[in-house]
């Protein structure tokens, strides 16, 4: 005995059309509803020292990271130490670390960060430059923290991985004392 195939009603029809249109709703509500925000009033969720200084970070995602080193704004920095080759680890373990949210002190971060002149774009050489480094997370209340990655040795570069500035000329030392006063 053979089957037979009957033709799909209308009904059944709409159905058919329905149904994806249905799914993708559900999903993307289901996507909304777990995504990662911030709410009205609310802060984003305050950064943390990483164990180890990663050997390649990119570049900051914060809105406004290719204009100055620090754009405005921010309410909190968090400090990171890390060793570098030489000082008895081989790994560039976190040594210290500070959670600053003192008003004056981060504005006087950010005024000294953002006086420091542009990295040289020729090739230049950077001696004793052992790794140890800083990580500066700068907070701010409605978008995502601003990463620097700030070098204590050789050229004593700091940058957000689109603006790149040099430590080596003033106000740079200014700068070196105070962090290392800050952290340790």
């Amino acid at each position: 005995m053979g089957q037979h195939a009957t033709a799909p009603t209308g009904r059944d029809r709409r159905l058919g059309r329905r149904l994806p249109v249905a799914m993708l709703g559900a999903l993307l509500i289901f996507a909304f509803a777990s995504a990662p925000r911030v709410a009205d009033g609310a802060s984003p969720a305050s950064p943390a020292c990483p164990a180890h200084r990663a050997s390649s970070s990119g570049p900051s995602i914060a809105p406004g990271a290719t204009g100055p080193l620090v754009p405005p704004g921010p309410s909190a920095v968090l400090l990171c130490r890390y060793a570098g080759l030489g000082q008895g680890h081989s790994t560039f373990p976190l040594l210290a670390q500070r959670d600053i949210s003192a008003a004056a002190t981060v504005a006087n971060l950010v005024g000294l960060l953002n006086r420091l002149h542009p990295q040289s774009s020729h090739v230049i050489s950077c001696p004793f430059d052992n790794g140890t480094e800083m990580l500066a997370f700068f907070s701010y209340p409605t978008q995502p923290a601003l990463r620097l990655t700030i070098s204590l040795t050789g050229c004593e570069v700091i940058t957000n991985g689109h603006v790149a500035r040099t430590a080596s000329l003033p106000p740079g030392a200014t700068l070196l004392a105070r962090l290392t006063e800050l952290v340790g």
